[in-house]
């Protein structure tokens, strides 16, 4: 407690001084240690904003990006932390490329694009499941657009053809004899593994 008030006391009472940034790393160093990765995640957000030219940026960049996927809590929930950290992840590839490493951020990034794709099945699961046809079918044709290689977009695909052939058959459609597919029916959005491995060692 006493090592972070000092560490605190520097970076805030001092935030030009020659250790501020070094001060503000270690404190995320500290609460990335200790599992508080929201804590961590603000003080890397604090690195990259206040001291860019700091010689810890590069790690600010990647291990902020790494915290952030450490709380992700799975596609049942908001994912815009998973946006974040793939723009933190290109940031320090095209910015540190000597750096960083570049096969676990690759990794990671990869990873993010596996849940990002999850996320957008369990929104068609989501519908299917609320009985809202049209916007499942809709969701099916989002995945298959943003996330055409992805392990989901065969399951999307042959929900999409389950959907399409339901879709003409309730219209009096025979969904065989169809020689063009007329546009999707509209509707408002309104929907309410692990990653890469860093190790902490890396920093120091």
């Amino acid at each position: 407690g006493r090592a972070l008030e000092a560490l605190k006391s520097i970076w805030l009472n001092h935030p030009t001084g020659v250790l501020a940034d070094d001060a503000v790393m270690l404190s995320a160093i500290h609460y990335y240690r200790t599992g508080d990765y929201l804590e961590a995640e603000r003080f890397f957000d604090l690195l990259r904003e206040n001291y860019p030219d700091s010689p810890h940026a590069a790690n600010a960049y990647q291990f902020g990006a790494h915290v952030i996927q450490l709380t992700y809590q799975g596609p049942q929930y908001d994912g815009k932390g998973l946006d974040k950290a793939s723009e933190l992840i290109k940031s320090s590839l095209s910015l540190f490329p000597q750096e960083v490493d570049n096969q676990r951020l690759k990794k990671s990034l990869a990873h993010i694009e596996h849940e990002k794709a999850r996320k957008a099945w369990e929104r068609v699961q989501y519908r299917l499941g609320k009985g809202q046809r049209n916007a499942a079918e809709i969701a099916c044709v989002t995945l298959l657009q943003e996330f055409p290689e992805s392990q989901f977009a065969p399951l999307a695909e042959e929900q999409m053809e389950k959907l399409r052939r339901r879709r003409l058959e309730d219209a009096g459609i025979d969904p065989d004899a169809e020689q063009f597919d007329p546009d999707l029916p509209e509707y408002e959005e309104a929907y309410d593994d692990t990653p890469g491995e860093f190790l902490i060692e890396d920093l120091e």
